[in-house]
């Protein structure tokens, strides 16, 4: 009887509806908890073994708090691990030896804007980001680590903004550059100018242009009068010195990894050009 219903939703082309049907009616009967939900589970279950701090990594220390997160949720357990973007905190860690101030040109829940200068990474911390509650987020996540005085926090990045800020060094900062798809638009020659001798890693959103390798030759064209470029990407992930994750099973621990994404990301590495 099973194999006569199968032939003929498959000889109607309705067999890939139907399992996701039964998929889909599985998961709501409580049989199987989907991804994202699990991925929470996981992440709320560190957040509290851990107390809500960072234990691994460049950021290791940083005080969260679930409660002030709204981009961050289904990535906590990857940062309270150090592994999110692990490959991006490398870079981070290794340019604060070469700047001072860090800048975070998108900066949702201030993970980064804020951690940096709780591991005393950098000295100061300039973080843009145009949704109001994600700038609240940011300041309450520095109050709550003690580095308010520190940071400083606006609405959208711009070339006349930046210009503005005469009381910051460009040569001396290290820039982050998460815009989703827009930093195709906002790196420019005038933008270059503003914050010459700064160090930058660019998240590339490609996937959302038109002409994606059109769109990246433009912007390669733009970025190299000034910068030697190198290109990182999501690797490896170790968690054999990871206790935490002794008894997970594996498809947890690797869960916890994940960051959600639905293709491999690369980030721009740009350092100025020694004359």
């Amino acid at each position: 009887m099973l194999k006569k219903l199968v032939h003929y939703l498959n000889n109607h082309g309705l067999l890939k509806t139907f399992k996701k049907l039964i998929a889909k009616f599985v998961i709501s009967i409580g049989l199987v908890e989907d991804i994202p939900k699990t991925r929470i589970r996981l992440c709320n279950h560190l957040y509290k073994t851990l107390d809500g701090k960072i234990k691994y990594g460049p950021m290791k220390g940083l005080s969260l708090n679930l409660d002030n997160m709204q981009w961050s949720k289904h990535d906590i357990g990857s940062i309270l691990l150090g592994l999110y973007e692990l490959e991006v905190l490398k870079e981070l860690q290794y340019l604060s030896s070469k700047h001072s101030t860090f800048c975070d040109i998108g900066a949702a829940d201030g993970i980064f804007g804020v951690g940096v200068l709780s591991a005393n990474l950098y000295n100061k911390s300039i973080c843009f980001e145009i949704d109001d509650i994600g700038r609240s987020n940011i300041f309450k996540l520095a109050k709550q680590n003690n580095v308010e005085n520190k940071i400083e926090i606006y609405e959208e990045a711009s070339v006349k903004t930046m210009a503005s800020l005469d009381h910051i060094s460009w040569k001396d900062a290290c820039i982050l550059i998460d815009i989703e798809g827009e930093e195709f638009n906002f790196i420019n020659d005038e933008f270059l100018q503003v914050v010459n001798g700064a160090s930058l890693i660019i998240e590339i959103h490609d996937k959302y242009q038109n002409n994606p390798s059109e769109a990246k030759e433009k912007l390669i064209n733009t970025l190299k009068k000034k910068y030697e470029i190198k290109t990182i990407t999501t690797s490896n992930r170790d968690l054999s010195h990871i206790e935490e994750l002794d008894e997970f099973h594996d498809n947890e621990k690797w869960l916890l990894c994940s960051e959600g994404r639905g293709w491999r990301m690369d980030w721009w590495v740009c350092e100025p050009i020694l004359k």
